[in-house]
């Protein structure tokens, strides 16, 4: 076996994990909320709002920022966890948008991913609290331009 099969290999194991079911809280349903409210959020951003832990985090992170200052701020696992169980179900609430890299930066660091709400999502909120499907916004995916997407971003957060 070659070295390039055994790196095909490797990712189709880990392509294979499979996806911890999690069983759908009001604060999943807050954070839906919160996607088509803000139209597209960034991890940190729907961390912010929906998870009160996330002070002391940050806190820590920038007393780590005094002593190395390459030190990077990453949200909760556990929010990834969410956000990963809420994607890749049989029909998925959220979409998983990748962001470019940060401008003018020394450290090379990716920015954190956005989100936004899909129809499922919208038509899960409209079931469990009764909303209007033409109260909600959410889309389908498409190709945006970077600039455009990049700005809703920062609206959003």
């Amino acid at each position: 076996m070659t070295a390039e099969d055994q790196t095909q290999s490797t990712k189709r194991r880990r392509n294979r994990v499979a996806i911890q079911p999690i069983h759908l809280q009001e604060r999943d349903l807050d954070m839906l909320l919160s996607i088509s409210h803000g139209r597209y959020l960034s991890v940190s951003a729907l961390e912010w709002l929906h998870y009160p832990g996330w002070r002391e985090c940050y806190k820590a992170y920038l007393d780590d920022r005094k002593i190395d200052t390459s030190a990077t701020y990453y949200p909760a696992p556990k929010l990834y966890k969410r956000l990963r169980a809420l994607r890749e179900g049989p029909t998925p609430f959220v979409y998983r948008l990748a962001r470019s890299v940060e401008r003018a930066t020394v450290v090379f660091n990716r920015l954190l991913d956005a989100y936004a709400l899909t129809e499922a999502g919208a038509e899960l909120l409209c079931a469990h609290r009764g909303f209007e499907l033409a109260q909600l916004w959410y889309e389908e995916p498409r190709k945006r331009a970077s600039k455009n997407f990049e700005h809703s971003v920062a609206i959003g957060s």
